[in-house]
């Protein structure tokens, strides 16, 4: 456990013993992050005063090490001075594992810039070849569906369903390395909001500019412009967000997954949705911390609780997206489809779409700790989801059609919904108190997925 501590200490003659009073009263391993209002060389000052000196030597008394690297924390409003009056520390134990930072690019309202704590520990979810993704917003879809059009062919596809499956992939992949850009997935766990545009970005990089440039020349006019910008970015960010809001609202009907609005709700908010940090599992008193020891344990888990075999995985992706297939004109789907009726026909499934990247997902109001608390995400193939989704449609029309299902049935089927069951169990409840009989009620929750 790792107690986190902050405080504003706005007094002026705060004395060492009150720092040693406030250190001895906290136990193992430990952050103290605050606006302590004292200078001293330590962290970055280029003087030292009686209340920095106090500090100091309480500091050093309980062997406690300061975080900062000597970068300005606050800016002077009035002449864009540097100083640094906001101290982080910590316990002997983590200090080398803590990367202190300074985000001197904004300042959020306020005359002090954020400071970020990176305790580094091992993600099990790190893995250098998910890092780059697909750039959406930069890519060019004609481009792209121009050239699967032309390099597509249904040549491509023979009656060796491995090789034409491979194939088919690596020139997709090839197109869109063409004309989609990647970008590296952001490393500091900053959740992206979804209303930010190239023009917020815009307007930031001109406030940045106008503000080192003030800082810099220390000139009046300067000055001025930076305000000036400061203002154009705040309002500009600020319409930028509130326009996303409405049209969000106005997009709102009875038909939108409770779920997913929450998540746009909190990724507005700035709130990350998800961790892919694993905490240390524990497992039949053994305490499992390496990211290997953690991937094993829940391997192990999940095959004991029949949900899944994680022993032939693939350690990756194709890198096909939806939105890819989204863009494929009549011909290029035509080759697709051709690739499909071959599978289908052949009954052998290419050896890539039978491997998947297995992520694990909390199960909320559970232990942590329980590699039991976790349920197997399964990120197969696009183009076997597409491909399991044509027969699944084909199969529920039939179904539906032939009157197979149970007319009690309303589960994963169209236009029904559970509120329908308990209006039915309403019903028959009320018809049971009127012919005065009996009705039993069998309500099963089976513990885990089936």
């Amino acid at each position: 456990m790792v107690t986190i501590i902050s405080l504003y200490d706005a007094s002026t003659d705060t004395k060492e013993d009150d720092y040693i009073n406030l250190l001895n009263q906290i136990e193992g391993k430990f952050i103290i992050c605050g606006d302590f209002n004292a200078h001293h060389y330590l962290w970055g000052s280029n003087k030292s005063d009686t209340k920095g000196n106090s500090l100091h030597n309480a500091i050093s008394t309980n062997n406690i090490i300061v975080l900062n690297d000597g970068s300005g924390t606050r800016q002077n409003p009035s002449d864009l001075q540097l100083s640094c009056i906001d101290i982080s520390m910590s316990s002997v134990q983590l200090a080398h594992q803590i990367t202190w930072t300074v985000d001197n690019k904004s300042l959020y309202g306020s005359d002090h810039f954020v400071i970020q704590l990176t305790l580094n520990q091992t993600s099990s979810c790190s893995n250098s070849e998910h890092e780059l993704i697909w750039n959406y917003k930069k890519a060019d879809w004609d481009g792209f569906a121009s050239s699967c059009h032309k390099q597509l062919s249904e040549s491509m596809i023979t009656d060796n369903i491995n090789e034409s499956c491979t194939h088919l992939t690596n020139t997709i992949i090839k197109i869109a390395g063409e004309h989609i850009p990647s970008k590296k997935r952001r490393k500091n766990n900053k959740p992206e909001v979804p209303w930010w545009n190239e023009n917020c970005t815009l307007v930031v990089k001109e406030r940045n500019k106008a503000r080192n440039k003030a800082r810099h020349t220390g000139g009046g006019h300067d000055y001025l412009l930076y305000k000036e910008k400061e203002k154009e970015c705040r309002n500009t960010i600020k319409l930028t967000q509130q326009k996303y809001w409405e049209t969000f609202c106005s997009g709102l009907n009875n038909n939108n997954n409770i779920g997913q609005v929450w998540n746009t709700i909190k990724r507005m908010m700035g709130k990350t949705i998800s961790s892919l940090i694993m905490p240390t599992l524990i497992y039949k008193n053994k305490i499992y911390e390496s990211t290997k020891e953690k991937a094993n344990i829940l391997a192990e888990a999940f095959a004991n609780d029949a949900i899944a075999d994680t022993s032939d995985t693939s350690p990756g992706k194709d890198k096909v997206t939806y939105s890819m297939f989204k863009s494929f004109s009549n011909k290029s789907l035509g080759v697709l489809l051709l690739l499909y009726n071959r599978i289908w026909f052949s009954q052998d499934l290419p050896l890539a779409w039978k491997h998947s990247i297995i992520i694990p997902s909390f199960k909320k109001g559970k232990d942590s700790s329980d590699p039991h608390a976790y349920r197997p995400i399964a990120l197969t193939s696009n183009f076997v989801k597409i491909m399991e989704k044509m027969i699944n449609n084909r199969l529920r029309w039939y179904l539906e059609k032939n009157h197979i299902y149970s007319p009690y049935q309303s589960g994963f089927r169209q236009n029904r919904s559970t509120m329908e069951q308990i209006i039915r169990l309403d019903n028959d409840i009320q018809k049971s108190f009127l012919k005065k009989e009996y009705l039993v009620g069998v309500f099963i929750d089976f513990p885990e997925s089936i």
